[in-house]
């Protein structure tokens, strides 16, 4: 019987879980790499503490644990071989590879009887890894450790240089235009590897001539102002492979089950239109023009595709409104496959991000895998589309998909079922009372637990199940067809619409429901409408200080690492980082707590004050060299710019919750005559035209966007809702207000700083004592990343 020891879903926490939860030397699992693409991670267990070890392919496709300097290396074809050799002896390892620990449900949806862990490792091409430079490398080669020779890197080169020289061009006619550049001749003498370099080095200085000129001449340009809030709408719909009717005005204009707009969001237009579909059989071309007629018709407003982007039968169409396409930049788009079952039923998600005057926005639709038994199936598929969709600014890629945009929007067939039987559904739903069965929905369930959506809102569901309907009519069929035979299958609210966004930035849901008048599918289209803050800047013709005073954290992890923390904003020119921490505690095996000090911390200034929206990213980082311990977006700014503001936030690592973060920093606030811009910054606004001049007169202290009103809120906000869910055991995780959760039994363990509860606001102390010593060094000649 095979070994299920390859995870690739895994995170590091639920990794360490599985083998804290073995408890044996030498309980070991394999997973992917969560900060090196292609490489993998070995988890070990021994005397008590997960070791975690990289394993890096080379530029031949052969793989190697990370090794110390100075020791020899052994390279492997494949995970399989690897395996096998360390699981004779150590070889360096902690100890050696004894115990392979599986985790429930791990077997493959396709073949019960074969292990999932196979799927991906044992038929791996070596071939696959080798960078694309290297194609032509000859297989023997190789493995002999030879190198091409030089004639082989000159057509390489050659090849090269031809892709740069028709960029090159475009970019000389434009500098020519602009008139900041010299023609640079090179001779025919120089080699052809010399000529790349140098190109390639001109390349860099040319851009930045370019981007200066483009920004001296964009203020002539005239601009539209933009509006302090947008309305936006948002559709999903299963289609059934089904063509759509011929109107579709009941489902755009947010239309209810009752045949009446909805009074909260009963708008005429709005500014974005997004519709997401499944199961779609029309062309891509054919269904966004379909689209912007239908909704250009029903407004009487002109609107433009603004991003189009499919897979399979998952449509992703974002219409714009003529008047804002000049505030939009960045778009980009992505998609994900998870699974594949026919030319329709592609399982997978598709996204789309942009920039709104400032503003990050990004929208998701999905289609997750059916079957009332496949939960763990769903949550898997949204953990792939979470680290699979490539959205939101390249500077932020580092960070978790929610992290890298301010408004982050969900909709799709997400396909979560009802545990309750049939009858006993159409029972409720017929009497009125669909209301009882939210408990019993899955996706709530699995919410609750933290299992997939973490810090994502859902409007009250207000309307009945929207799927299982017979085609033509409103009426719930109960029958599924299926090719090993028929089976009854209950009503669901299987389409879903969910947001998250930056803390303290502005999201209001006024309308959630379905429209029965389009009766071609067993879905009832579903719809959304928001009213989104773009304007919640700060003080515009300023720059901004950060002092950070102190910071504390706790994290679910059995690593005894110091860590330091990463600092990120697209007003920063680069990544600062803060020293590894002064304070250093554990509780038990499962927590370890971080305290940083002012002298630990650096001071951060921002340029590009007139964009800073208040919010800064964090990354907790081991100083080992392991993954991350978690990550969290905060707000910064306070009501009085000169004062300290105290912060809190979650931590999360590939969407699950490891720990919380507290911490106060000091804020200035200078007046900016010659205003910097970060190069993540500039090159966003070189993609727009310049800003209104009326709009920078405008006032900084908006009755909805002002700090003031921004620190009302906070002050008036209690403890964060996910933190009451009894996730965690330990009462001394809950640090925030110094105060137990109530749902969570009390910890047996003497109470510290932590939920003391005495100490707040200036006389407020750090969580525990600083010590002295630092970790020592692994005895082990392999590199322990730890986690």
């Amino acid at each position: 019987m095979c070994d299920c020891w390859y995870h690739p879903e895994l995170s590091q926490t639920s990794a360490e879980q599985l083998l804290v939860r073995d408890g044996r030397d030498g309980a070991f699992l394999v997973r992917q790499s969560e900060s090196v693409p292609g490489a993998y991670a070995i988890c070990l267990m021994s005397h008590q503490q997960v070791h975690t070890y990289r394993v890096l392919p080379d530029d031949k496709g052969l793989l190697a644990v990370q090794s110390a300097q100075g020791i020899d290396v052994r390279r492997f074809f494949g995970l399989p071989n690897l395996i096998s050799a360390y699981r004779r002896k150590g070889n360096g390892l902690a100890t050696a590879l004894h115990f392979p620990v599986s985790k429930e449900n791990s077997q493959s949806d396709d073949d019960p009887h074969r292990c999932s862990c196979w799927k991906d490792v044992t038929f791996l091409d070596p071939k696959r890894l080798l960078p694309r430079s290297s194609s032509n490398i000859p297989h023997n080669a190789s493995l002999q450790g030879g190198t091409p020779r030089s004639a082989e890197l000159d057509a390489e080169c050659l090849r090269l240089d031809r892709e740069i020289e028709a960029t090159w061009n475009s970019l000389r006619i434009l500098a020519q235009l602009f008139g900041c550049m010299s023609i640079i001749q090179y001779s025919d003498q120089i080699s052809a590897v010399d000529k790349l370099i140098h190109r390639m080095s001109d390349v860099l200085p040319l851009l930045s001539g370019l981007e200066i000129r483009v920004k001296q001449n964009e203020n002539n340009l005239p601009r539209r102002s933009a509006p302090r809030r947008l309305s936006v709408f948002i559709g999903t719909w299963n289609m059934g492979g089904a063509p759509p009717p011929r109107s579709l005005v009941s489902w755009l204009s947010g239309k209810h089950q009752n045949g009446a707009p909805d009074d909260g969001g009963s708008c005429d237009h709005h500014d974005l239109y997004v519709i997401g579909t499944q199961e779609n059989p029309q062309g891509d071309r054919e269904w966004a023009e379909s689209l912007r007629t239908a909704v250009t018709s029903h407004t009487s407003k002109i609107y433009k595709v603004g991003g189009a982007h499919s897979v399979g039968g998952i449509r992703l169409v974002l219409l714009v409104r003529e008047e804002h396409e000049d505030l939009i930049s960045g778009v980009q788009t992505s998609a994900v496959r998870t699974r594949i079952s026919n030319a329709l039923g592609v399982r997978g998600a598709v996204g789309v991000s942009l920039d709104f005057d400032g503003t990050s926005l990004g929208f998701v639709t999905c289609h997750l895998v059916s079957g009332a038994e496949k939960v763990q199936k769903r949550n898997q598929s949204y953990g792939e589309i979470l680290r699979g969709l490539v959205l939101g600014d390249e500077a932020l890629r580092g960070f978790q998909l929610p992290l890298r945009l301010t408004y982050l929007f969900w909709a799709g067939d997400v396909n979560y079922k009802l545990e309750m039987p049939a009858q006993d559904v159409l029972q409720c739903v017929y009497s009125g009372q669909h209301q009882l069965l939210l408990p019993v929905d899955q996706l709530n369930q699995e919410r609750e637990k933290k299992k997939v959506f973490l810090g994502f809102k859902e409007e009250a569901i207000a309307f009945p199940p929207t799927c299982r309907f017979e085609r033509g009519s409103r009426t719930y069929d109960l029958q599924k067809a299926k090719t090993s035979g028929t089976r009854i299958a209950a009503p669901s609210w299987s389409d879903r619409i969910l947001w998250t966004c930056y803390p303290d930035a502005e999201v209001r849901c006024t309308s959630y429901g379905c429209t029965d008048e389009i009766v071609s599918s067993d879905h009832a289209p579903v719809f959304a409408t928001f009213e989104v803050g773009v304007d919640f800047l700060a003080q515009r013709d300023c720059r901004y200080t950060l002092r950070f005073l102190q910071v504390e954290s706790i994290v679910k992890t059995p690593s005894r690492s110091r860590a330091s923390i990463e600092f990120r904003s697209l007003c920063l020119k680069d990544s600062p980082q803060s020293n590894v921490n002064s304070a250093h505690g554990t509780e038990g095996a499962a927590f370890l707590k971080l305290g940083w000090s002012e002298q630990d911390l650096p001071e951060i200034p921002l340029v590009g004050g007139d964009t800073f929206t208040g919010h800064l990213l964090l990354s907790i980082r081991p100083a080992d060299g392991g993954e991350t311990f978690g990550e969290c977006c905060v707000s910064v700014l306070s009501a009085n710019s000169n004062s300290d503001h105290q912060f809190q936030a979650f931590l999360s690592q590939r969407g699950e919750e490891t720990g919380s973060l507290r911490g106060k920093v000091r804020v200035t606030q200078y007046p900016n005559v010659t205003p910097e811009r970060s190069p993540s910054v500039a090159n966003r606004e070189a993609e727009k035209v310049p800003e209104n001049p009326a709009k920078k007169s405008r006032s900084p202290g908006s009755p909805r966007h002002s700090p003031a009103s921004r620190s009302s809120k906070r002050s008036a906000r209690r403890r964060p809702a996910s933190i009451c869910c009894g996730s965690y055991s330990n009462a001394e995780y809950f640090l925030f207000e110094g105060l137990c959760s109530p749902s969570t039994p009390i910890s047996p363990r003497p109470r510290s700083a932590l939920v003391g509860g005495e100490q707040t606001g200036e006389h407020e102390e750090t969580m525990f004592p600083t010590e002295s010593g630092r970790k020592p060094t692994s005895p082990h000649c392999m590199r322990n990343i730890s986690k």
